[in-house]
């Protein structure tokens, strides 16, 4: 792993949300997360790390200054409300390093940008520091955010007790050179009509992105699970065009660790209720919060620190 100079102590933003920006020096490069849920005090807390989607570069650099679009609002509510901090590390220029050669990730000197050990660095600060509970430590990701996520549960240096990617899956890469350790509790949120991170998959330019039935399937086996289970949800708003059926893997090493939430009709945008005033979009479901029901999956778990 690449070397750390460690955290500037400053900060170098603060707001009224209860949000901080801190920089944290990463391969000789100031990169900076958003922190919510700062002014918590009484010891160690649980923490989510939220793992952004795709950003333009020149959104990027604009949004340095608090990275509220970095986060996301309803999970930090959701996760606030349970007493969590909310981590939401920032890609260097927008865009996480997903695939050797996918994306120009690579810094001046010509060392390949290692977004895995900025965002496990920024764990390790918030449990130096007995801001977090290292029993207690999340992941989410959305759309590009979950494909890294899958990756950083790869990683035999994951200290994750369990996850909720949304709108993304695993890329082949990933799963063929899964280390992973520990089997992180896992709830996916996916969408059957997403044509941006297709449900079943797709191939760029130097890799494939899995399908979603083929990455829980790899989650499942990795839980020792041997059945299924599934429901319907209440169809709270009719007039989305999508249903959501909770899909259960039965038989694993823990009850419940692998989920579906699989979004019948949805596409690539986050389930959640239709705001006052907002004007309806397409494929995005409103018979669950993804948030709430993130929280609520993670909230449950806890990973041995032995």
């Amino acid at each position: 792993m690449s070397r750390i100079a460690y955290l500037f102590v400053f900060l170098i933003s603060f707001s009224a949300d209860d949000s901080e920006v801190v920089p944290l020096l990463w391969q000789d490069h100031q990169r900076i997360y958003r922190l919510a849920g700062a002014d918590m005090v009484g010891g160690a807390r649980p923490l989510v790390v939220h793992i952004h989607g795709f950003r333009k570069r020149d959104q990027a650099i604009a949004d340095r200054g608090s990275l509220e679009r970095v986060g996301w609002s309803a999970l930090e509510q959701h996760a606030l409300g349970q007493e969590f901090l909310v981590a939401s590390p920032a890609a260097l220029w927008g865009q996480w390093n997903l695939a050797p050669g996918l994306r120009n990730t690579t810094l001046p000197d010509g060392r390949s940008v290692d977004d895995a050990g900025f965002i496990f660095a920024v764990v390790r600060e918030l449990i130096q520091t007995r801001r977090a509970d290292p029993a207690r430590i999340y992941l989410t990701g959305i759309s590009d955010g979950a494909i890294m996520s899958y990756g950083l549960l790869c990683h035999p240096d994951s200290p994750f007790a369990a996850a909720v990617p949304v709108i993304g899956t695993m890329t082949e890469r990933d799963r063929d050179a899964c280390r992973a350790l520990y089997p992180a509790p896992l709830m996916v949120i996916a969408g059957t009509n997403d044509r941006v991170l297709p449900w079943d998959g797709w191939i760029f330019r130097v890799g494939r992105e899995i399908s979603v039935p083929e990455t829980l399937d790899f989650w499942r086996r990795i839980h020792s699970c041997t059945g299924q289970e599934a429901e319907m949800l209440e169809d709270l708003d009719p007039d989305d065009g999508s249903r959501v059926r909770e899909i259960n893997w039965t038989g694993c090493i823990a009850p419940r660790t692998v989920r579906l939430l699989r979004v019948e009709g949805g596409g690539h945008a986050v389930p959640r209720a239709l705001r006052d005033g907002e004007t309806r979009r397409k494929g995005r479901n409103s018979d669950i919060d993804a948030a709430e029901v993130a929280v609520n999956f993670l909230a449950r778990f806890k990973r041995p620190t032995e």
